[in-house]
């Protein structure tokens, strides 16, 4: 997939979770900004788009492409009391969703381990996957 300026935050936000939406049919998922009541007893996953600084290359002299950075990020929720055998599941399927993958106008790093928690009845696991991206633009002078 090409991004350019026009198209680039919306563009990018519909391929990864489109990608999520498509592999990961364990639990349910709570995206950024939409209205979410976590299950009762139930594991489920919340997941963030983080953008990072972008920089500018010149591919010729009158068009370029900026490199565009970010991660996403998964908290997985798992209910408290059970133990941490499924979500050590869930974090290994999560894992695999964009660790090392490319594609679709993205390049993946592999996923990084973030804390591990609680929070009000749920023991958490947090994973972080950088990626890159390439916008197309015309807007070097």
């Amino acid at each position: 997939m090409s991004f350019t300026t026009a198209n680039y935050t919306a563009g990018t936000r519909t391929v990864i979770e489109a990608r999520i939406k498509r592999l990961w049919t364990d639990t349910v998922i709570q995206f950024e900004g939409v209205d979410f009541t976590p299950p009762q007893g139930k594991s489920w996953i919340r997941v963030f788009i983080l953008r990072g600084r972008s920089r500018q290359t010149l591919m010729a002299p009158d068009a370029g492409v900026a490199l565009g950075v970010g991660i996403v990020q998964f908290t997985i929720y798992s209910p408290r009391g059970k133990g941490t055998g499924e979500l050590d599941a869930l974090t290994d399927k999560a894992r695999q969703i964009f660790s090392m993958w490319s594609g679709e106008g993205f390049d993946f790093e592999a996923v990084d381990y973030g804390p591990r928690g609680a929070d009000e009845g749920w023991i958490t696991q947090v994973l972080s996957c950088a990626f890159q991206t390439w916008e197309k633009t015309n807007n070097f002078q």
